[in-house]
């Protein structure tokens, strides 16, 4: 994020990581993913990405 900010890009998107090929609960995940990106100090837009089988979801 640091870099992005640098680079001052307007949004970003991030994969809900874990949550796939990881096992990991994909709900757990994303929660997990909402809050650390609540804590960030930027104004860059981040976009939480879901796969979704063939396709990918906004979360």
């Amino acid at each position: 994020m640091t870099l992005a900010g640098e680079e001052r890009f307007e949004s970003i998107a991030f994969p809900i990581v874990g949550a796939g090929s990881g096992g990991f609960n994909r709900q757990k995940a994303q929660q997990i993913m909402e809050d650390e990106v609540g804590k960030l100090n930027c104004r860059i837009a981040v976009t939480l990405v879901i796969y979704a089988g063939k396709k990918a979801a906004k979360a």
